[in-house]
C-alpha cells in the first residue's frame, strides 16, 4: 500500500471531506486487520469504509455464505468510518451475516 502511487495521491489530492472506500487486500478478503487498515489510513489520510464482500454471491450466484461475520476484529469499529455489507443475493440467506455484523459492531463500541 505505502508504494501505491495511486494512493498517495488520494491521500494527498482527494478532498478530506470525501471518503475512500476499502475493501481489504482482496476484493474479498477472509480478514481484515487492524495493522492492514492502519496502513490504508496512513496512505489516504482518512479512516477508511470498508465495502465488505465476505457474504457476497452475485460473482457465484450457485454459492451462498450462510456463516457469521468474523475475519474482522471488534477493535476495528472505532478506526473505520464504518462498514457497508454487500450480501448475498437471496435475502433469507443474510440473516446470520447481518445479525453477527450487529454484534460485532456492538461489541466495538462498547
Amino acid at each position: 500500500l505505502k508504494a501505491s502511487n495511486y494512493l498517495k495521491v488520494i491521500g494527498a489530492d482527494l478532498h478530506p471531506g470525501i471518503g475512500v472506500i476499502w475493501t481489504g487486500s482482496t476484493v474479498i478478503s477472509k480478514e481484515i486487520s487492524v495493522e492492514s487498515v492502519a496502513d490504508v489510513q496512513e496512505v489516504v489520510k482518512r479512516r477508511p469504509l470498508i465495502w465488505d464482500n465476505l457474504h457476497a454471491n452475485d460473482y457465484a450466484q450457485r454459492r451462498v455464505f450462510l456463516g457469521p461475520y468474523r475475519g474482522r476484529p471488534a477493535s476495528l469499529v472505532s478506526k473505520l468510518q464504518g462498514v457497508l455489507l454487500n450480501p448475498n443475493c437471496e435475502l433469507e440467506a443474510n440473516y446470520v451475516p447481518i445479525h453477527t455484523l450487529g454484534t460485532w459492531h456492538k461489541c466495538g463500541v462498547r
